[in-house]
């Protein structure tokens, strides 16, 4: 397989792209043109497109941090998945990322979202135990209730101490991915 680091400009781009409407609903994916901002100018963000010979296999989006890495979107084309894709896709994910990986999950309660839990667990993702919300990508839409994964407990630090370490990249990842900040949302809430 081939991963490929693109930008907007890119002629695999508009693949990539149609796949992210296609795999997500509009409330787990930014507006397409600051999609398309981001793969374009931020330095922690980056798009890749994954290729086995000339056929599209997927993408994946990846956030890296100073302390962490945060996948935000992964997807396999609709008529590959559950042929080895997506694990051969995690294992390179998990080879160019040296810190631990964070991704996001929805909350199973269907069978489908029961399968996507597990097939993060059985490449070496951990369900963190706390309360989770993913931001919402628009104006005037909610937060979303998620499980937040991770990947490499970082050699079995404390409970404790791996919690303040989680807290602190949330809060990053609101900042930097979402750019949302939780007190202006509670105060909205309080004024209506």
């Amino acid at each position: 397989m081939h991963f490929i680091s693109i930008t907007s400009v890119s002629p695999l781009y508009k693949q990539v792209e149609s796949l992210l409407i296609t795999a997500f609903p509009e409330t787990e994916r930014r507006d397409l043109d600051l999609q398309r901002q981001y793969a374009d100018g931020n330095q922690n963000f980056k798009v890749y497109a994954v290729y086995e010979g000339d056929v599209f296999v997927g993408f994946f989006t990846l956030w890296t941090f100073q302390s962490f890495s945060y996948v935000e979107h992964f997807a396999v084309s609709p008529s590959l998945r559950s042929k080895g894709y997506g694990t051969r896709i995690l294992q390179y994910i998990k080879e160019i990322v040296k810190t631990p990986l964070l991704l996001e999950i929805e909350i199973p309660f269907d069978i489908q979202q029961k399968a996507r839990q597990l097939f993060y667990e059985k490449n070496g993702f951990q369900t963190l135990d706390l309360a989770y919300f993913q931001p919402p990508y628009r104006s005037g839409d909610a937060c979303l209730p998620m499980h937040l994964m991770m990947y490499g407990n970082q050699g079995g630090v404390a409970d404790e101490k791996l919690k303040k370490s989680v807290t602190t990249w949330v809060q990053q990842m609101y900042a930097e991915v979402y750019r949302f900040t939780p007190c202006d949302e509670v105060e909205k809430a309080e004024l209506n």
